[in-house]
């Protein structure tokens, strides 16, 4: 078990304020597509090997084993049991039936995004040997098909 300890003081937040983050960083080598379909967030890639989606603040750092370090995290899911695979796209806050949710285990709950706010998604592959993230705000996304 993990435990997050926080303590605000007034002269240093603990929580960056993201929404002043440039918000256009794309990283990685996974071919990440991100899209808005009626105020939600669509993840969509073409690689055939996707395990885990995570959408964060982009101020977050994940540890191993998907351990939150800093930042936020609003909705992460994975393949069940490492055994299956994810199949794109994935809707925000949807967990497909071949996914399991570990939005509790980061501190996410998958709450509506505001769509003027930078927010990262993460995505990895099954062995973690391949990742890609993009930084986005729904606002600017082009729509679903």
């Amino acid at each position: 078990m993990f435990l997050l300890f926080a303590c605000a003081t007034t002269t240093t937040p603990d929580v960056v304020d993201d929404s002043l983050h440039p918000c256009n960083v794309d990283s990685g080598d996974q071919d990440v597509r991100l899209y808005e379909n009626d105020g939600q967030l669509v993840v969509a890639w073409d690689s055939d090997e996707l395990w885990s989606v995570a959408v964060t603040t982009p101020s977050v750092k994940i540890g191993g084993f998907g351990r939150l370090e800093s930042g936020a995290a609003h909705w992460a899911i994975g393949g069940r049991d490492f055994s299956e695979l994810l199949v794109s796209p994935v809707f925000y806050g949807t967990t497909p039936a071949e996914a399991d949710d570990y939005s509790a285990y980061m501190g996410g709950d998958a709450s509506e995004l505001d769509p003027e706010r930078c927010y990262e998604v993460q995505v990895s592959d099954l062995h973690h040997v391949s990742f890609g993230s993009v930084q986005f705000r729904l606002s600017e996304l082009p729509p679903w098909r």
